[in-house]
């Protein structure tokens, strides 16, 4: 059964099987433990590799999750580069 304007077939209008809000703070999740110091650092990864959950809706702002996710370093480095 499927409501009109639904965005997932077969679930009834009005209800939703799962939450883009759960899927969302799963992704962030992954991200930070991905970009944990001590995983980063088993990376043959360059200095500027970051690990960040991007919206291709772009109805949510990665750069302010972004920036409090990561030290300061970091950040200033990114910036320095161009990056962000």
């Amino acid at each position: 059964m499927s409501g009109r304007g639904n965005t997932h077939p077969g679930v009834p209008t009005g209800r939703r099987a799962w939450s883009d809000a759960s899927a969302k703070r799963v992704l962030k999740n992954v991200a930070q433990w991905l970009d944990a110091p001590v995983r980063r650092a088993l990376l043959n990864a360059t200095d500027d590799f970051v690990v960040a959950v991007a919206d291709n809706t772009g109805s949510i702002d990665p750069l302010p999750g972004l920036r409090r996710a990561i030290e300061p370093e970091r950040w200033a480095r990114l910036k320095e580069r161009g990056y962000v």
